[in-house]
């Protein structure tokens, strides 16, 4: 159940480099526990902030394609997550701000809802 889950984040790497340098990512599928109890408390965390109690497979249903632009949260709201990425992320992953930041734009790149003005 939790490839289904989480089974639609392929982009986002660890270590913020070219694929073709990688040695451990997302993409490649070499995560632990760790790693997956963080991208499934980031997404809970993503779509609470839009309104939703939780990370909603069903909205990914209805929406396969562009369920990322059916809502939208402000400028504020945007850095208030990635904020919280990033305390998050170096405390379950024990990562450098730098790297749980450069995760953070990652992730809000490819899976932050809409930003409105």
């Amino acid at each position: 159940m939790l490839e289904t889950y989480l089974g639609f984040i392929v982009e986002l790497n660890i270590t913020c480099q070219p694929i073709g340098k990688l040695k451990d990512s997302w993409l490649l599928g070499n995560m632990n526990s760790k790693v997956l109890n963080f991208k499934k408390e980031a997404l809970d965390e993503l779509f609470k902030r839009a309104g939703f109690e939780g990370y909603d497979q069903k909205f990914i249903d209805k929406f396969p394609t562009d369920w990322y632009l059916r809502k939208d949260w402000s400028i504020k709201d945007e850095k208030s997550f990635i904020r919280w990425f990033v305390k998050r992320h170096q405390k379950m992953l024990k990562s450098t701000k730098r790297h749980a930041d450069c995760d953070a734009q990652w992730f809000v790149f490819s899976y932050g809802w809409k930003s409105k003005h």
